[in-house]
């Protein structure tokens, strides 16, 4: 989880009232959050589902409204000229931003660590690590209206990026600038890097990569501000954008709207703080939270909600409403844990040990009795059923067997001592039209044994000790699997159903693996 660190300081002058040690770290706990140290410097963990958290004055914010110091706050902008336009060129890479203009800031050093800090939590969390979401900010007094969103080949992108001490094109950015290569992935691939330029054509950043130094450094003389975010989903850039201007106008800061306008007719007016609507389901929200109905409306205030009648409005920085249950936990959060009165459950029920957790742990008292060792791979591999938004290159789909992660296992211990006999139990992953997810999701079972001594046999007495063990009646049928060798290979029906045989030696040679190695990966019910 993202950690903010501050100056205890930093906080204590942002509340409404004074409080003791005690009671400040009572409130940041009780709003939610994990202390890990409070001393002159605190350093919290920011729950992800809470973004809007990572900076002082979000953190400020909602300590006050959670303890009653003042109501829950409306945020509004003022009308502006100001204007960027979109060209678009950009369609194809990063094709969207959302822009505004913030006045009036009083900086100093704090304040714009704050800032920094803010705007890099944001990037790594909520942005994914700058894929869905970066955000740039400029001292507005350096910049010439109105701005371009547009997109131009490497070698035409020529400036000095901050922390540098020449100028470089696009190309040298992310082969030679330190932040340019650790996120050059972003734009490889691109034949056009974006480019955000001013009525001067002055380039103020290459989003998502880093800010000009001639026109993309914040300073203590700064009081202007220019907000972008960038990325591909321009409802995502919407919430980033009012985190970042509402902990901007909790530092004293004026927000003023931009008009974001594309090339193709499309018109955008930011920020949009309009509060979302959901509908207040106060008996709902009371029994599953379990306070009183008149405790509801208190604890959601609490929270920094607006509620009119059955309506409640949601301030445009939150981010984390989904489903009314979300109003259940915020409710909760609000009233008091410590207020809630215990109560024991009515029903005369007597609880127990699910059919698989049983079946598991049976399997694993067998096979850890014929001397076998249990691992656990990741769900996430290369092959598999494929993910709509993977977040990294080398981990694109979920696992459809287990198998070929227990193979790798043996790949990766070739310098141990033999026989390295292993099994596992967990999911596995196939596609499904029907689910909400398009993923169906199975319990499986493999073993790998991997020694001189390993066959088709030693492997079929092991399963069906298994077997004889739970009960399970078992078939086996001839079968082709590429993965095994041909005549030693059989299907397993019945109880469970899978594979089971004698690995091909081009499976082992790829692995690096010298030994015979048998298994099977079945499905269990």
């Amino acid at each position: 989880m993202p950690t903010l660190t501050f100056p205890k300081q930093s906080l204590t002058r942002l509340l409404k009232k004074e409080l003791s040690d005690q009671e400040l770290r009572d409130a940041i706990t009780m709003l939610g959050t994990d202390i890990d140290s409070f001393d002159e410097e605190v350093s919290v963990e920011i729950f992800p589902n809470r973004p809007d958290l990572l900076s002082v004055p979000g953190l400020a914010r909602a300590v006050n409204m959670f303890l009653g110091f003042e109501k829950p706050k409306k945020y509004t902008a003022r009308k502006g000229t100001g204007e960027v336009h979109v060209k678009n060129a950009v369609a194809d890479v990063r094709a969207h931003t959302r822009c505004c203009i913030v006045r009036g800031v009083s900086l100093d050093e704090e304040k714009i660590e704050q800032i920094i800090e803010l705007q890099e939590k944001l990037h790594i969390t909520f942005g994914r690590n700058r894929k869905k979401v970066a955000i740039g900010i400029y001292p507005l007094e350096d910049i010439t209206l109105p701005i371009t969103y547009t997109a131009k080949k490497p070698s035409e992108i020529v400036f000095t990026p901050l922390e540098a001490r020449k100028e470089m094109n696009g190309e040298e950015l992310l082969v030679e600038h330190p932040t340019g290569k650790k996120f050059a992935h972003l734009l490889q691939g691109h034949k056009l890097y974006p480019v955000f330029l001013d009525a001067n054509d002055t380039i103020l950043s290459v989003p998502p990569i880093i800010n000009s130094k001639a026109a993309g450094e914040v300073t203590k003389n700064t009081t202007d501000v220019f907000v972008e975010c960038s990325g591909s989903d321009a409802r995502v850039l919407t919430q980033a954008l009012n985190m970042i201007v509402c902990a901007l106008a909790d530092m004293g800061g004026t927000i003023e709207e931009m008009t974001v306008l594309y090339e193709n007719g499309e018109m955008a007016l930011c920020p949009d703080l309009r509060e979302q609507e959901m509908t207040l389901d106060i008996d709902y929200v009371a029994s599953r939270a379990g306070i009183p109905p008149e405790g509801v409306v208190k604890g959601l205030e609490n929270m920094g909600l607006h509620i009119k009648g059955n309506t409640i409005y949601i301030p445009a920085y939150r981010t984390d409403f989904l489903h009314p249950v979300d109003l259940v936990e915020d409710a909760a959060i609000g009233y008091g844990y410590a207020n809630i009165t215990p109560t024991i459950p009515n029903v005369h029920t007597i609880g127990g040990l699910l059919f698989e957790t049983t079946q598991e742990t049976n399997i694993r008292a067998i096979l850890s009795g014929l001397g076998m060792q249990e691992v656990m791979n990741w769900h996430l591999t290369a092959e598999g059923v494929e993910l709509a938004n993977p977040l990294t290159e080398q981990y694109t789909a979920l696992r459809s067997n287990l198998l070929d992660g227990a193979l790798d296992v043996l790949k990766k211990n070739t310098s141990q001592i033999y026989p390295q006999n292993i099994y596992e139990i967990g999911v596995v992953f196939s596609e499904n039209k029907t689910t909400q997810t398009r993923v169906a999701e199975d319990r499986a079972l493999c073993a790998v044994q991997c020694s001189e001594r390993a066959s088709y046999t030693t492997i079929r007495q092991a399963l069906e000790a298994v077997g004889n063990a739970l009960g399970w009646e078992l078939t086996f049928a001839e079968h082709s699997d590429e993965r095994f060798i041909t005549g030693r290979c059989a299907k397993v029906s019945g109880d469970v159903e899978g594979v089971i045989g004698e690995i091909h030696p081009e499976q082992l040679i790829s692995r690096g693996v010298m030994f015979p190695t048998s298994a099977f990966d079945v499905r269990l019910k």
